[in-house]
């Protein structure tokens, strides 16, 4: 095995040093960047709402009811503690014109409470030139709503306490006897839907993060192949191969663009922590509380374990794709001729990227089909793009991830045998793109499978 992989420093020094100098690396390092820089600025000013804008409430009870501890219910809500509540003796023709007319109505809104039907009405409105935005009045109403709520309840006889039971989740179970083990009925333990469904939020962090892991799989399995065709092409490797062996040089251009892309994810992570602390006026939580409104079960199940076994397919899928890049590019010796040799790949990464994908999509507000789901996760080619997501999302257990993860290492070491076998006759090959027939025949020691 020593002598397999002679040269290997050399080739892993020479491809790190030329792709970090290439435009494409620099191009996409900047790219991600940027947009480490500008994500959290962005979630901060889309999932933040300045509740204290509302200043003064003016509420019109046109009920049976006295809401007399409203007041003090709406100022026990945080950020509404130094709200003015008035409770006029007007009509509500007399609210609405001073609403509109009246003086200080910038950050005003008027409540109106009515009963229709035996059902409670609450109207919001506030001055149609006032600064206060539809989201600053729809954060209020929904905070309002629940002084509203426990102001009649408490007029009705019932403290907040057992209102507070009242409204609490109710947790249902199903199970199903002799159709299903005690594992399958503990993770059907949930309040009201399925374990592994997606939310909309859910949904789309899903899909956001599958397409991160092919922009990174297929910039730099397009550079593996590039490379080594370019070195077929001009003769190069040729005189590479004098000194260093086949798996040598494979490997160690895998491995210099995995460090690549781990430096990209690295620079991104420093640059979001830093734009981070910036934009959280220094505080190092503001992260959190931001990931936690927009992905509650994400900043949940957010731990080192997950972030490492996540770390972990992405690198073994990293190395997985990049052999198949490798051999790609090995089929071909001609620059022009790369796209014929990327076929094999590309279509590797659309049926990994497709299938997860699918995967994502039945998972929308429903259970997905259990073959498509068991598929998707233990498949080398899709379980790096959705596996990492539905960990760190807590739709799956660490069992099943690392379960996965072996059945992917395993794969990985089968594929590195297979390049180790057929790479020497592929690289030293000119003429006609190989096929990938003509590979696995290779594999099995039918030399005569490549026509030279």
């Amino acid at each position: 095995m020593k002598n397999e992989l002679k040269g290997f420093g050399k080739v892993f020094c020479f491809t790190f040093i030329q792709a970090v100098k290439g435009k494409a690396i620099i191009v996409s390092t900047l790219m991600l960047a940027v947009l480490s820089a500008v994500i959290f600025p962005l979630m901060q000013k889309f999932t933040q709402v300045d509740t204290t804008k509302v200043e003064t409430v003016v509420f019109l009870n046109e009920t049976e009811y006295t809401f007399s501890e409203l007041k003090s219910f709406v100022q026990e809500i945080e950020g509404y503690d130094k709200v003015k509540i008035e409770t006029p003796d007007k009509t509500r023709e007399e609210a609405i014109k001073e609403l509109e007319t009246g003086e200080d109505t910038d950050k005003k809104v008027l409540v109106i409470a009515s009963m229709k039907e035996g059902q409670f009405y609450l109207e919001f409105m506030k001055n149609k030139d006032g600064s206060l935005s539809e989201a600053n009045i729809n954060i209020f109403a929904e905070n309002f709503l629940s002084a509203f709520q426990t102001a009649l309840a408490t007029e009705n006889g019932v403290s907040k306490e057992q209102l507070s039971y009242l409204q609490s989740d109710v947790e249902t179970e199903i199970k199903y006897i002799n159709e299903v083990n005690e594992e399958e009925q503990e993770n059907a333990k949930e309040t009201g839907k399925d374990r592994f469904m997606l939310d909309a939020t859910e949904y789309n962090i899903f899909f956001a993060l599958i397409f991160l892991s092919m922009m990174f799989i297929m910039l730099s399995g397009e550079s593996i192949a590039t490379s080594i065709v370019t070195e077929k092409s001009t003769r190069v490797i040729e005189y590479l191969m004098i000194s260093i062996r086949p798996m040598a040089l494979i490997l160690g251009k895998v491995l210099a663009m995995l460090l690549v892309m781990l430096m990209q994810i690295g620079i991104s992570a420093v640059v979001a922590a830093i734009s981070n602390v910036v934009t959280g006026n220094g505080n190092s939580g503001n992260m959190v509380q931001m990931v936690s409104e927009v992905a509650p079960s994400l900043a949940e199940n957010l731990n080192l374990a997950s972030i490492v076994v996540s770390l972990l397919f992405l690198i073994l899928g990293f190395m997985f794709y990049s052999f198949i890049a490798g051999l790609a590019g090995a089929a071909v010796s001609k620059l022009e001729e790369v796209a014929e040799g990327m076929k094999i790949y590309s279509m590797a990464t659309l049926i990994g990227v497709y299938l997860s994908m699918f995967l994502g999509i039945m998972s929308q507000g429903a259970s997905p089909n259990p073959v498509l789901k068991y598929a998707a996760m233990f498949l080398p080619l899709s379980s790096v793009f959705c596996i990492p997501e539905f960990l760190m999302m807590g739709k799956i257990g660490f069992g099943l991830a690392l379960a996965s993860l072996l059945v992917l290492l395993v794969c990985l070491v089968i594929l590195a045998f297979f390049v180790s076998r057929v790479y020497e006759s592929m690289i030293l090959h000119r003429g006609e793109p190989i096929k990938l027939k003509a590979m696995i025949q290779l594999g099995m020691n039918k030399k005569k499978a490549v026509k030279k």
